[in-house]
């Protein structure tokens, strides 16, 4: 049990990551329970590529530090992400699987498939 606590302890105080906004794009990190949520919203366009790109980085390293050993993606209010901001963040879910942690994606079926859909 002594661990659990532990691991609680690290994850709300360490995983302290400044918050993604633009006026269309947010990603916001919520490390109050046992796993690590990252929520995606809005339109991931051009704008948010640099921004996304960075903030992904500097998470993997504090999830790292952390011993975190998985992270809940919710897209559930993502409903735009160009290719760009798709290649960020695919290149983070790889990092976070090469480092023997798990990824899991949470969404709406239907924002999902409209994120994936190519035409």
């Amino acid at each position: 049990m002594a661990r659990l606590d532990y691991a609680r302890y690290l994850l709300r105080y360490m995983l302290k990551l400044p918050e993604l906004r633009t006026e269309t794009f947010s990603l916001l990190l919520a490390a109050g329970g046992d796993v690590p949520t990252v929520k995606l919203s809005g339109n991931g366009d051009a704008e948010a590529v640099p921004k996304l790109d960075w903030t992904l980085t500097q998470l993997h390293h504090k999830l790292l530090d952390a011993s975190a050993h998985s992270v809940v993606v919710n897209l559930g209010d993502l409903y735009f992400m160009n290719s760009s901001c798709l290649k960020a963040f695919v290149a983070w879910i790889y990092k976070v699987r090469t480092a023997g942690n798990a990824a899991s994606l949470a969404s709406s079926g239907a924002n999902l498939a409209a994120l994936t859909h190519l035409p």
